[in-house]
């Protein structure tokens, strides 16, 4: 009688199965599961939760876009490199230090309500 060769072998599919991970394994696999899902939706809840920090978040971007350098941006606004990092992490004190971050990166800040039906205003 021929034997098979091993890549044919039928084997029972106990032999085949992983074995149960343990306990601790399945705590652990949970806890990297949490850790990410915790990593990617950290920003957008601190920003749910900030909507100063959103702002802040999206005036680095437009800086970085425009290929500034905090230090750039606080000497055209005459503050220092550590107040526009504050800014950048969502410390606002206003809509005044907007425009003027808007003014330093060499635009304007513009203001309207926008209302259900469609019609805009602009206040600033």
């Amino acid at each position: 009688m021929t034997r098979l060769p091993p890549v044919c072998d039928i084997s029972p599919w106990r032999a085949l199965r992983r074995p149960r991970p343990t306990e601790a394994a399945l705590v652990d696999r949970m806890a990297a599961l949490w850790l990410v899902i915790f990593a990617l939706g950290l920003r957008k809840a601190c920003e749910w939760a900030d909507p100063g920090l959103a702002v802040g978040h999206r005036l680095a971007e437009m800086r970085q876009v425009r290929g500034l350098t905090r230090q750039q941006v606080a000497e055209r606004m005459g503050v220092t490199k550590g107040r526009i990092s504050q800014i950048e992490q969502g410390s606002l004190s206003g809509q005044e230090v907007v425009a003027r971050y808007a003014a330093a990166l060499g635009g304007r800040l513009h203001q309207a309500i926008y209302f259900d039906d469609g019609d805009i205003a602009a206040i600033a």
